[in-house]
């Protein structure tokens, strides 16, 4: 097991105008890597999980999406990395408001009349929000651990894992 790697320019590599992938750790053959959005103060945040094989070919779910230098790899990336739609960019928008304002998920939740989950995860995507939560399951899907393996550790449901991580695709 390795220990969770902080995101910083020395880890991370950008791959499209949006996207940075995590560097793959040396003499490891298959392993999982972080695709990461960098945020307005310079830091980044994980948005999914690849797994990459020792041949070089990124996969998500088992299923291959290619080379880093494969179009289809660069362009799945894009898609799964595309700003949300108007009316979720508003939603958006309003939780980042109603937090700054309540400090808090419970608040902010009842103030839009969406669940704390929606909040937490919103919060998260836009890298307003982290908790103790969020650094174990980060770190564990950092050492290649699975939703399956992380909610059998932790005790929780995949779908509660799941909560406590960034939207991915077309915000969900």
């Amino acid at each position: 097991m390795f220990p969770p790697r902080k995101l910083t320019l020395e880890t991370v590599h950008q791959v499209t105008n949006r996207v940075w992938l995590t560097k793959p750790r040396p003499n490891v053959h298959s392993q999982m890597v972080s695709a990461c959005l960098r945020m307005e103060d310079g830091t980044f945040i994980s948005f999914t999980f690849l797994d990459l094989d020792d041949k070089g070919i990124y996969s998500d779910n088992g299923k291959a999406i290619g080379a880093i230098d494969d179009p289809c790899f660069i362009e799945y990336l894009q898609k799964i990395s595309k700003p949300p739609a108007e009316e979720d960019a508003e939603l958006f928008a309003h939780v980042c408001e109603s937090y700054a304002e309540t400090k808090s998920i419970k608040k902010t939740a009842k103030h839009l009349s969406v669940s704390e989950e929606r909040v937490r995860r919103i919060l998260i995507t836009e890298g307003k929000y982290t908790c103790a939560q969020y650094e174990k399951i980060t770190g564990l899907l950092n050492e290649g651990k699975t939703i399956e393996e992380i909610s059998v550790i932790l005790g929780m449901s995949p779908k509660q894992i799941k909560t406590y991580l960034p939207y991915k695709k077309d915000y969900e």
